[in-house]
């Protein structure tokens, strides 16, 4: 038999807040780094192949983190940072052994630092927005939404921000439809040149995160 040598990988699936991540341990420089953008395409494709939002890969540290985070996106593209993922990398750089209850991962978008709350609770310092735009009218269901843009890392991910004090008493299926209609109506409108990936819920008990496009 002839062809490329096939050698065995392991990989751990993660989610936090409903995105759900690959992780592969590369510390042994096994996967080349031109290899990176391929891998997370196929690797990402739902129904396809193992499916997720995006791909992270563990690397040595290079400077004074505990250890280094490669982010890509489901379409093969570097990301700087993602919340949700810096989370599940915080608990697989514990669970791992690769740092203690506080740790600092390297990342594109410089140091990240993870705390360990409890078991299943871990929290990170995002990066500073990089791009926000206040105030922009989304039509939806017969009213008019006041949403805000913002974007965390350069490139960042999307994040659309609205007051929505009733979310938690909403039906899942209309938060969904929310989500998706702010998506969409962003991208089509031309005053709208964003297009949101998380919606950030504004409540009484202060921001909530929710991933409203699955």
């Amino acid at each position: 038999m002839t062809g490329k040598e096939v050698h065995p990988m392991k990989f751990t699936k993660m989610q936090g807040a409903g995105n759900d991540f690959i992780v592969l341990d590369n510390r042994s420089g096994v996967i080349r780094e031109n290899e990176y953008s391929a891998l997370a395409v196929r690797l990402c494709r739902r129904r396809l192949s193992i499916g997720a939002d995006g791909l992270m890969i563990v690397l040595p540290a290079q400077g004074i983190g505990d250890y280094a985070m490669r982010f890509y996106n489901s379409d093969g593209s570097l990301g700087e940072m993602c919340g949700n993922g810096a989370r599940c990398i915080a608990r697989y750089g514990y669970d791992r052994g690769l740092a203690g209850d506080i740790q600092r991962i390297e990342t594109t978008a410089g140091i990240v630092v993870g705390q360990r709350i409890e078991e299943d609770l871990y929290c990170v310092r995002l990066n500073d927005p990089t791009a926000v735009e206040t105030e922009i009218g989304i039509p939806w269901d017969g009213q008019i939404l006041s949403v805000s843009y913002m974007e965390l890392g350069n490139p960042g991910i999307p994040h659309a921000v609205l007051e929505l004090p009733e979310w938690d008493t909403m039906p899942e299926d209309e938060l969904r439809s929310l989500g998706a209609d702010v998506t969409r109506i962003a991208a089509e409108s031309p005053t709208c040149v964003f297009g949101g990936r998380d919606v950030i819920a504004k409540s009484n008990a202060g921001f909530n995160v929710i991933d409203l496009l699955g």
